[in-house]
This record gives C-alpha cells, structure tokens and sequence, in this order.
C-alpha cells in the first residue's frame, strides 16, 4: 500500500524560518497598479490614505507588502522568499492578526503537487508543470483545508480537501480533478485515542477500496517513497521572519525609513519617554490614552519635547 496522508493530529505551520537575516528598506505606493508599475509615492503623503507599504532586501526584491487603511492600521500582508537564482519559491498570505491564511509554493518540484501529477498522469499528462503553484489555504487553528494545483498560466489542474473530526484529527482527505471536480482519489481515517492507533482505508477512483491499514501512532515519515511535504521548514514561521524584517531595516539613499512601534511616544523635556495612543495635537495641548487605558488625558505642549507616531513621524513639534 501506497499511503500519501497519514497524520492523526492537526497540521500546525512548522517553527523555524529559513529567511536569511537582510538589510530592508521601505517604499511606499498608492495602489497595487502604483506597485507593478514602481511608481512610488512620497512618505509623507501616504498619511490618512490607504496604500501598500513594500520592505524589500538589499537586492531589491519585495520581501514584505503590508496593505494599509487610512487609519494607519495593517489590514493585510504578503510574504516573499525567492531561490537562489532569484525566482520567487513561497508566498504567504496574512491577516490582519499576522496568522498565515494561504501561502503558495511554486515549481514543479513541489511534493504535494508531484504526488498528484503522478496519480493523476493519464488524465493530466500534456500540460506544462514549469512553473506551477501550490496553494495551501490555512485555517486560524493551523490546519491546512485545502491545496490547489494551478499551472503557470493560472489555471487549476486539482485539488486536495482535508476534513476534520471535532477532536481536531484529520478524518477525511479527497482528491479531485479540476475544472471537472472528478473524485479520483479518498482517504479516510479513524484515530482512537486509547490505543494510539489510526485506521487508514484508501480509495481509488470510482469509490474502489484499494487498501486498508491500521497503524501505531501514524509514523506519517516512514509512510513516503519521496520526501514527506510536512516536515522540514515547508511552511515558514511568519512571526519570526517579520521581526527579522523589522530588525534589520536600513536607510537607504531612494527610500525612506521608517522604524516600526506599537504605540506612539511623548518625550518629555525633563527627558522621560512614555508610550502612548496620541489622538490630537490641539492648541497648547497633546490629547492622548495609555496603553490599556480607554480615558482620555491631557498634556500641555510646554511640558512636551517631542511626539513621534509609531510609524516614526513626528506630530509635535
């Protein structure tokens, strides 16, 4: 028996980035057009407008694109890495909490992909696969609920659907052909939690039982004649690759720079800083609230040094 899915537990992203440490840089643009194009707008003017904000490494390549409201706040994020001869190899995509949502995988190469391009041969065997993408879409849980095979050119060849019994354990997992939806392949899995032991029964196409199985505590790695997609860094660590980015951003002389902080911070001219949600510079008063603090407080300008935003601009003086 051939097995390709055999875990009893929820699939978790992996912790451990393989992003190298990189000077970044920020470029500001108006719209997505604005981005493809590179026409890129001042820092000054992306204030109370929405606009994408690019991090990109010392070679110049976006690593970083976070889509912002005209608040200010983050409302969503995408993820870069390439291979070393600069192709893009993964995309994340992030919500507005930094949790992976979907992250696509390209080339051939791919297991996932692989593994269903030589299932599915005779019905798949005249398209080009250079270039291909493999699109995981991410639950808030971290378990994976689908992978969608798209070629080059955008179009989806198949699909694999996971299901989920309500302890969180992979029951379900069908194969199917696209643009058609033919069910060519299901597995089907039954944990108990007292013996540690996982049932396995494969379908093939036409709902034939191709083989059943029972195995102790799913030894999903020794279960692949080629390497297992799940193990290894496959899915990056997002939390740890976003503070690489932001600790290691530069100045550089096109761009601006601009430093990242949770809260905004008043300098006072007896030198004490203090972090604070800054809501307006008034007259001779800055109106501001605390962290975890929903009142509304005053300070004259004449006690006040500076004020800095969290996004590094300065509201006073």
């Amino acid at each position: 028996m051939k097995c390709f899915v055999s875990i009893a537990a929820p699939f978790v992203i992996l912790l451990g980035s393989v992003f190298p440490q990189e000077a970044m840089s920020l470029r500001f643009f108006a719209s997505e057009s604005d981005f493809i194009a590179g026409n890129t707008m001042p820092a000054s003017a992306r204030h109370k407008k929405p606009h994408l904000e690019i991090a990109y490494n010392e070679k110049g390549r976006p690593r970083l694109k976070s889509n912002v409201n005209a608040s200010g706040s983050v409302v969503s994020q995408e993820m870069y890495s390439y291979s070393y001869d600069g192709s893009l190899q993964k995309k994340a995509v992030l919500d507005e909490k930094q949790r992976i949502t979907e992250l696509a995988r390209y080339g051939k190469d791919e297991a996932w992909s692989s593994e269903f391009r030589k299932y599915t041969a005779p019905v798949h065997s005249s398209f080009a696969v250079i270039g291909q993408e493999s699109v995981f879409t991410i639950g808030i849980k971290g378990q994976i609920h689908s992978v969608e095979f798209r070629t080059i050119d955008n179009v989806s060849y198949g699909r694999i659907d996971f299901r989920y019994d309500h302890l969180g354990f992979l029951s379900e997992e069908l194969w199917r052909t696209l643009p058609d939806r033919s069910l060519v392949r299901r597995f089907k899995y039954k944990y108990d939690l007292m013996t540690e032991k996982n049932q396995i029964w494969e379908y093939g196409k036409g709902g034939t039982l191709v083989s059943h199985m029972t195995l102790a505590k799913a030894p999903a790695d020794q279960l692949y004649k080629t390497a297992f997609p799940r193990t290894g860094n496959t899915l990056d660590e997002v939390d740890l690759i976003i503070e690489d980015l932001l600790k290691n951003r530069v100045q550089p002389n096109i761009a601006a720079y601009i430093p990242k902080m949770d809260w905004d911070r008043i300098r006072l001219l007896n030198g004490e800083d203090y972090m604070a949600d800054v809501v307006n510079v008034i007259g001779d008063e800055i109106l501001f609230r605390l962290p975890q603090d929903l009142s509304l407080y005053r300070i004259p300008v004449s006690r006040v040094e500076s004020v800095i935003s969290r996004n590094g601009d300065y509201l006073y003086p």
